[in-house]
């Protein structure tokens, strides 16, 4: 599917448990995910470039968010993220206009932020 510039939503079917790597990647027109409860990790890159995605839910199965996953989703404003989920190194990098997300920050620490978030305007403000 990376690449696929007319792809504008998708239902990942339940019998997905994994996000491959760079699944949605340069999928530019891409605004809406809908992850289902069988999934519990998202690759490296899946949604690199997803550049219309304004908001994500992670469903609470997801154990992992591999780095670099939202890599340039300039426009990405809500991430929801359950508690508990590991975010490798640079979950969220340049994504810049990310206004909210819920996660337990009080257990991570000011490097940990500032290695998800490298060059956001989050990490400017939490870091």
């Amino acid at each position: 599917m990376g690449g696929c510039r007319n792809l504008e939503e998708i239902e990942i079917p339940s019998s997905v448990i994994e996000i491959g790597e760079y699944a949605f990647d340069y999928c530019v027109n891409l605004t809406r995910i809908e992850i289902p409860s069988s999934v519990n990790v998202i690759g490296e890159g899946a949604f690199k470039y997803c550049t219309k995605l304004t908001e994500i839910e992670i469903p609470s199965s997801v154990t992992k968010i591999v780095g670099w996953t939202f890599w340039k989703c300039n426009n990405l404003k809500t991430a929801k993220v359950p508690n508990g989920c590991v975010l490798e190194e640079n979950a969220f990098p340049k994504t810049t206009e990310i206004i909210r997300y819920r996660f337990d920050w009080k257990k991570k620490s000011e490097i940990y932020l500032n290695l998800l978030f490298y060059q956001t305007e989050i990490c400017e403000r939490l870091c």
